[in-house]
Order: C-alpha cells, then sequence, then structure tokens
C-alpha cells in the first residue's frame, strides 16, 4: 500500500470523518476530513489527493450530484462512495460514475482492501 497516498474525506457526520481518518492514519495514510461541499472544492482546488472517500448523503445534496464537481477540478481522481443504503450497488455506481462503494458500518479489513486497491494503482 502507498504510505504516502492522501485521502480526503467528505461527510457531514464528525463520528465517520473521525473513524475513517483513524483507519487511514493508522495505515500511515494522510487523511483531510472535511464536513461541506463548499470546504471540498476548497481543499480540492489548493491541494491534490489520490482518493475521495464521499457520503452519499451531504446535507442535503446526494453523492452523485458531488462527483461532477470534484472531477471538474480533478478529472481522473477515484471517488469511492460511502452509504448506509444496502440498495445501492455497483449498477448504482455506474450510474453516477463513482469508482467504488463502500457500505456503513464498515469494517476496518474491507474498509483499508478498498481503499488500498485505489491507492495502489497510483
Amino acid at each position: 500500500m502507498m504510505a504516502d497516498g492522501k485521502v480526503l474525506v467528505i461527510d457531514d457526520e464528525a463520528f465517520i470523518r473521525e473513524l475513517v481518518c483513524d483507519f487511514l492514519s493508522s495505515e500511515s495514510i494522510a487523511c483531510s476530513k472535511v464536513a461541506t461541499l463548499s470546504q471540498a472544492l476548497e481543499l480540492l482546488k489548493d491541494k491534490s489527493f489520490h482518493l475521495v472517500l464521499l457520503d452519499r448523503n451531504l446535507d442535503a445534496i446526494r453523492g452523485e450530484q458531488i462527483i461532477p464537481r470534484i472531477r471538474r477540478i480533478h478529472p481522473g481522481i477515484p471517488v469511492v462512495i460511502m452509504t448506509g443504503d444496502h440498495q445501492f450497488n455497483e449498477n448504482s455506481l455506474k450510474r453516477i460514475a463513482a469508482n467504488g462503494i463502500l457500505h456503513k458500518p464498515f469494517k476496518f479489513d474491507e474498509f483499508m482492501q478498498l481503499v488500498g486497491k485505489f491507492l495502489e494503482s497510483e
């Protein structure tokens, strides 16, 4: 796994942001976390990331509406949707042009396996 990978976590729940960054930090992966779309877009303009972990329901905005805005700033960046909606599946991903899905609540091993897949491909 790429220890110098940088991941941006976008989630309006503080608990999820902390948990995800704790997971990443335990594997020496740098993590930035924000609660809102505007914070995320500002950070994406100023810094480069290898992966975005995006809450599907961010305040009143759906992840699918956010992905095009992220890709306007960083066209090739992988975006993984985090959701508690277990009806949301691989077919849903294709529709919204996301690269992966993490169903909440997620376990450390499955989380790191998916994140590692994206960071190794860098």
